[in-house]
């Protein structure tokens, strides 16, 4: 699944679920950075994993069906921008957090 599936996904859940779009994106997003950096001090997939899915349960606040797609996002996230430079990092994270804020 691409990145803008995860986010149509995403929208869906925090539709069902009536949640706040604005607060829930500005944690995400903050979060976004925790996990970036979080997982550039992993050294094996399992750490990795763990980091991403503790940040997840964060985000949705512990509700297990709103965790799955905020993971994805998160992971998808992730692959799309290592190695990006810093200012291609920030336009395409604005790019993200202002298509999920439609």
């Amino acid at each position: 699944m691409g990145l803008v599936e995860t986010m149509h996904d995403l929208g869906r859940a925090m539709y069902k679920k009536n949640i706040d779009k604005k607060e829930f994106l500005e944690k995400l997003e903050q979060m976004i950075e925790k996990a970036r950096l979080l997982t550039m001090m992993t050294h094996d997939q399992q750490s990795y994993n763990d980091v991403i899915e503790l940040v997840s349960f964060y985000i949705a606040n512990d509700d297990r069906d709103l965790a799955e797609p905020v993971r994805s996002f998160i992971v998808q996230f992730l692959a799309l921008t290592k190695g990006l430079s810093g200012e291609d990092y920030k336009y395409f994270k604005k790019l993200v957090m202002f298509y999920l804020h439609v």
